[in-house]
């Protein structure tokens, strides 16, 4: 990553509270001097900025702490943070660097036009923290957030901190599979039976230098479909029902003569059959249309 240009920028803060801000503050984080100065760093850390680590594990002289920050615009940054004792011991210099040749969606052509994909929701996460970095509205309304309003409420957690306790075993069981594994993709179903809804989601795990940095997540409601099929199925069951139990004789044939469905009558009494050995399917059955008047 030596090629790619690094912003840098630098919060002294003085017991506590932030004193002076240098550096590339505004190409890192979207906000201004004046919404750092005489500011209590923790909760501008935490809160504002949503730095997905606590301030106490940035020790000075320490290695730097790589983790993810957000942007004015909700957008995550991966940084680096380090701190070191300034020359006045009262003052801890706290030190932001973020390379932005490699954020993801300058990385990986084709995300914004996901994201702005309105029927499916979508999701970025990191790996193997599992830190949502990134949905969109119809994530958030799959979610029952209240879309861009929320963005601050959701991003920069945990997922287990999300996700329906109903729906999180299977969805870290599914997760599990792809973190630091070989597989392009996972695929599969969950069903909330408290929200009556059906979701087919797929996830992609994206790598960088380190393997499976990102996991995108594909987010479908298929209710409609499900419960469609499943009235299909009702109806099938209350048709055969019919056909069982009416008294006359029926004969239901698709569009080349192949016998598919018959009443009980035609069954047994034109062909000697019993419900349980033979059905339709089980036989090239054809009625011969010049067999008929």
């Amino acid at each position: 990553m030596g090629h790619f240009q690094v912003y840098q920028a630098q919060f002294t803060v003085r017991r506590g509270t932030i004193s002076d801000v240098r550096g590339a503050f505004y190409q890192i984080t979207g906000f201004t001097r004046k919404d750092f100065l005489n500011k209590r760093f923790d909760p501008v850390f935490r809160k504002l900025l949503k730095a997905t680590v606590e301030i106490k594990q940035i020790s000075p002289g320490a290695d730097p702490v790589t983790c993810f920050i957000f942007t004015r615009d909700f957008e995550a940054r991966e940084v680096n943070v380090s701190a070191s004792i300034g020359s006045d011991p009262a003052c801890i210099n706290y030190r932001i660097e973020e390379t932005p040749g490699i954020r993801f969606d300058r990385r990986f052509s084709g995300l914004k036009k996901l994201f702005a994909d309105s029927k499916l929701g979508v999701c970025m996460l990191s790996s193997p923290e599992l830190i949502l970095l990134r949905a969109n509205d119809a994530f958030l309304n799959l979610l029952e957030c209240e879309a861009v309003q929320e963005h601050h409420e959701v991003l920069g957690r945990r997922l287990d901190e999300l996700i329906d306790r109903e729906l999180l075993p299977g969805i870290k069981s599914e997760l599990t599979k792809v973190i630091g594994k070989d597989e392009s993709q996972r695929s599969f179903q969950l069903i909330s039976k408290s929200r009556n809804q059906y979701c087919s989601i797929d996830l992609f795990p994206i790598s960088d230098s380190r393997k499976n940095r990102y996991i995108l997540g594909v987010i479908r409601d298929i209710s409609e479909f499900v419960l469609e099929m499943e009235k299909s199925r009702e109806r099938k069951t209350q048709l055969e029902f019919i056909l069982e139990n009416m008294n006359d004789g029926l004969i239901i044939t698709d569009n080349q003569a192949n016998v598919i469905k018959w009443s009980r009558p035609i069954r047994k009494h034109c062909f000697g059959l019993s419900r349980k050995k033979t059905k339709p399917s089980e036989r090239p059955w054809h009625l011969r249309t010049s067999s008929f008047p």
